[in-house]
């Protein structure tokens, strides 16, 4: 098991959801402070979510995650607002290891499938946002928490084939 610490990011700050809730937010330090305290306590990777990004549709923080790649001997997995094969390259290019897909990994599984096979299972990361409900089944969340229901964790992981998704986030 490998163990990864955290970094949610709106408007340039650390910050951490009650809940998935943006109206419960507590605001923290420095993202930079904060993952370089990460490196240096040992951790090989961090986890870096523009939550901006999650809930707009569209990446808010290049420039803070570029800034974050640069500086920190962590490799870092950077998720939020990834909806196409731009967003990925845009990541990539500003340094972050692997990305994160949510929203999409939901919604469209087919093309995530093509992203796996052409940039790598060892670059993406398909991350799976759910509640229990009532009955026990694990629903997924989508859209930074924002849309709920509709699609059962075991049947969005049947979406992709033995040996393909390498790497998944459920929260």
């Amino acid at each position: 098991m490998l163990i990864i610490p955290a970094i949610d990011l709106i408007d340039g700050c650390c910050v951490r959801l009650t809940h998935g809730d943006f109206a419960q937010e507590t605001r923290y330090g420095d993202p930079l402070d904060q993952i370089s305290a990460f490196a240096d306590a040992g951790a090989d990777w961090v986890h870096v979510v523009d939550l901006d990004g999650a809930r707009s549709g569209a990446r808010r923080q290049t420039a803070l995650i570029s800034l974050l790649a640069e500086k920190t001997n962590a490799r870092i997995q950077c998720g939020g607002g990834v909806r196409t094969r731009e967003d990925l390259i845009a990541l990539f290019d500003s340094g972050v290891a692997r990305a994160v897909i949510g929203s999409t990994a939901v919604k469209n599984a087919a093309e995530v499938n093509r992203w796996i096979e052409e940039f790598g299972a060892d670059r993406i990361c398909c991350a799976f946002d759910v509640r229990l409900d009532g009955e026990g089944n694990f629903q997924i969340a989508t859209d930074g928490w924002m849309k709920e229901g509709g699609v059962l964790l075991s049947d969005a992981l049947d979406s992709y084939p033995a040996g393909g998704l390498r790497h998944a986030l459920v929260t």
